[in-house]
C-alpha cells in the first residue's frame, strides 16, 4: 500500500490525543477525502487489485465512515455525499434476508456475521 494513509491511522492519531491540526492528522484526512470509495478499498497497488481492495471492503467501510464522521464532512471525495454513497452502495449489496457478505474470502468477510456487523457499524455514522 504505497503512498497511502488509512482511515485507521487517522483514527489512531485522534485516539492518542494528537491535535486535529497536526500535520499527520491533516495528511491522513486529506488522503481519505481524496481517495474514499465505497465499492473497494483505495490505495492498493495495481498488482494487488481484485484481492485486498475487495477482500477488506467491509473493514474499510467501518473505519472510513467513522473517520469521515469524525471530520464532520459531508463530501468525500469532493462533490460526493459519502453518507448517501455508502447507504446506496450497501443497499445494493444487501441480501434478501438483510445480511451482507463479501464474495472475497480473504479475511472472512464472506461470513455474514462478520460482514453484517461491519456494514451496520458503517451505517451507524450516516445519521
Amino acid at each position: 500500500m504505497r503512498n497511502r494513509v488509512s482511515a485507521r491511522v487517522f483514527l489512531a492519531l485522534l485516539a492518542m490525543g494528537v491535535d486535529a491540526e497536526d500535520q499527520r492528522v491533516r495528511k491522513a484526512a486529506s488522503w481519505l477525502i481524496e481517495h474514499h470509495r465505497v465499492d473497494l478499498v483505495p490505495g492498493f497497488p495495481v498488482e494487488q487489485r481484485g484481492t485486498w481492495d475487495r477482500g477488506l471492503r467491509f473493514y474499510y467501510l467501518a473505519a472510513s465512515s467513522r473517520a469521515l464522521a469524525a471530520l464532520g464532512l459531508q463530501q468525500a471525495p469532493h462533490g460526493v455525499d459519502w453518507r448517501e454513497d455508502l447507504i446506496l452502495g450497501l443497499t445494493r449489496d444487501q441480501a434478501s434476508d438483510g445480511s451482507w457478505s463479501n464474495r472475497n474470502r480473504l479475511v472472512k468477510e464472506d461470513d455474514p456475521l462478520i460482514a453484517t456487523a461491519l456494514a451496520l457499524r458503517s451505517l451507524r455514522y450516516t445519521y
